[in-house]
């Protein structure tokens, strides 16, 4: 390692974990998301001496470039550098370890840890709030435009809500404590920037108030613990009903959530997979059980 006293990189390693995320959560389109700590990516950064940063290796999956401006997770740790340690560079291994077009926010946890590693580094990290642009910078790569609902979420966890579109500012909402979420996965992929391409440029004014009444009424309802208001998570105007075209058994699977002790069901980001609130898993249920099965047998096929 140089050790050159200038140097902003202070560590010679470092190594970080992202969760995967829900984003959208119903009409909370590209303003709404939250973390699922259970699954997500890692990204282990290794100062070197050369004249470039470097992806050396992915492990978990052989389709994505290890080209650096290709790579969410290169992307995203070349624009850290370039603002915060000019002129150093890092090895990059990323694990990737979730599904890519999944709808859990691949390219975003990818992006987050890069970013959250390589700031490990620094001799004075930045604070998580000024990691954002740089993240973004990364999971542009995959999805073609610059939204924060998958990388706010997983960089500061909580039900994040972005006031500001344009400068990503974003407040925190605590989620009712016996607030169940489970996400289920067509083996299917749909990429962000396809199913991003594939909503209408406009929508009519009576689309927008109702999308509109469907975000408040659901953060309304988290704030409150008011399920009855959480249920608005199942209304979307603006992406629902193009993207539930591409997921196999959707429309059946929300139908069977809406005659169970669903609260809400809806499609996580791009989708295919979906998310589903509920406040517990009542087995003795028929409609419950029922719909348990159905969702196995949907993953699986």
């Amino acid at each position: 390692m140089n050790m050159n006293p200038e140097r902003k990189l202070v560590k010679s390693y470092a190594r970080a974990f992202a969760p995967a995320t829900v984003s959208n959560i119903g009409p909370g389109f590209d303003l709404m998301g939250f973390p699922i700590f259970d699954l997500g990516d890692i990204v282990e950064v290794t100062v070197n001496d050369l004249s470039c940063s470097r992806i050396t290796d992915i492990i978990g999956n052989s389709t994505l470039s290890k080209e650096l401006e290709k790579n969410t997770a290169g992307a995203a740790v070349k624009s850290f550098l370039d603002k915060y340690a000019p002129g150093e560079y890092v090895d990059i291994v990323l694990h990737k370890l979730l599904p890519i077009g999944s709808g859990l926010g691949s390219s975003a946890a990818s992006a987050v840890a890069a970013v959250v590693a390589v700031n490990t580094l620094l001799s004075k990290p930045l604070e998580v709030k000024d990691l954002v642009d740089h993240a973004l910078d990364g999971e542009v790569v995959a999805s073609g435009s610059r939204h924060g609902d998958n990388v706010i979420p997983s960089l500061v966890g909580g039900i994040v809500v972005i006031s500001d579109p344009v400068n990503f500012n974003f407040f925190k909402v605590d989620a009712p404590q016996d607030l169940i979420v489970l996400t289920f996965h067509p083996h299917v992929e749909i990429k962000t920037s396809e199913a991003r391409a594939m909503l209408p440029m406009m929508i009519s004014v009576s689309e927008s108030i109702k999308q509109t009444a469907g975000a408040v009424t659901l953060i309304t309802g988290m704030i409150k613990g008011d399920y009855s208001l959480v249920k608005a998570a199942s209304s979307d105007y603006i992406a629902e009903p193009f993207r539930s075209k591409l997921i196999p058994g959707y429309h059946e699977v929300k139908f069977m959530a809406s005659s169970s002790d669903a609260i809400a069901m809806n499609i996580s980001g791009s989708g295919p997979t979906s998310f589903y609130f509920s406040k517990l898993w009542r087995q003795q249920r028929g409609s419950n059980l029922k719909f348990k099965k159905f969702m196995i047998k949907l993953d699986l096929a």
